[in-house]
């Protein structure tokens, strides 16, 4: 969850977004990345496109109580490329930017995807039965042994999942295809579509009965403590050439 310079989950950033939580909405401006190397830096999200999400009370309230309990940590990255520049644009185009932090480490550092996943995502699945322990990996760091556990964990059981849980849920409690694209940063609402259609169980179940009023097809409405059926009167309005085609 982010609330000034945010972003989704998947993006891996710990940027902190906007805050916007007092008007219900997110607004992504930029993500945490790594270069191949290793090498962390700030870009925009995917698809290159800043947007806003909407932020429900309830978790607007609990953003702004971590807020207070764990207070964000400044970080100055390069932008777009953390190669040194070679020249006077390159130097433009990647100068470093300060962003607030508000998921950071024990220590106050920025968070490595991939170590958050192993360390956290990861035990926490195991620990809700949904993935199993395969191993351990040990770990020398000086005089120190550690041992960390390695799960059988496929790629579809990653932190991306919670993406598509979000998107599943909005979708199946009726939200506008449209609206979820923006959110998650789609090029079109048909990429959405394509990845999410199936989560919309009442896909061409809604439209007809609301038609019914108004081609006058008798529905029962209560009235004292009989029932009587009514038909719409706009078929009496409607002129024989729109009844027929």
């Amino acid at each position: 969850m982010k609330v000034k310079n945010s972003v989704m989950p998947h993006e891996r950033s710990t940027a902190r977004p906007r805050r916007g939580h007092a008007a219900g909405v997110v607004h992504v401006r930029r993500q945490l990345r790594w270069d191949i190397e290793g090498r962390p830096y700030f870009w925009l999200p995917k698809g290159r496109k800043t947007r806003e999400v909407r932020l429900p009370a309830n978790l607007a309230l609990r953003t702004r109580a971590h807020f207070r309990r764990f207070p964000s940590t400044s970080c100055t990255l390069p932008w777009r490329n953390p190669e040194a520049p070679t020249t006077a644009l390159e130097e433009r185009q990647r100068k470093p930017i300060t962003v607030d932090l508000i998921l950071t480490s024990s220590h106050g550092n920025r968070i490595y995807y991939r170590t958050w996943n192993d360390r956290s995502w990861k035990r926490a699945l195991a620990a809700a039965g949904l993935i199993k322990p395969v191993g351990e990996k040990v770990r020398h760091d000086g005089d120190r042994i550690r041992r960390v556990p390695r799960y059988a964990a496929r790629r579809e059981d990653m932190f991306h999942v919670l993406r598509h849980t979000y998107a599943s849920v909005q979708l199946e409690a009726g939200e506008s295809v449209v609206s979820l694209s923006k959110w998650l940063g789609h090029s079109t609402p048909k990429v959405t579509l394509d990845h999410y259609a199936h989560f919309m169980p009442g896909a061409g179940q809604e439209g007809s009965p609301r038609w019914t009023p108004g081609c006058g097809i008798p529905t029962r409405r209560r009235r004292g403590a009989g029932w009587r059926s009514t038909s719409s009167s706009a078929e009496a309005r409607l002129p024989s050439s729109h009844l027929t085609s």
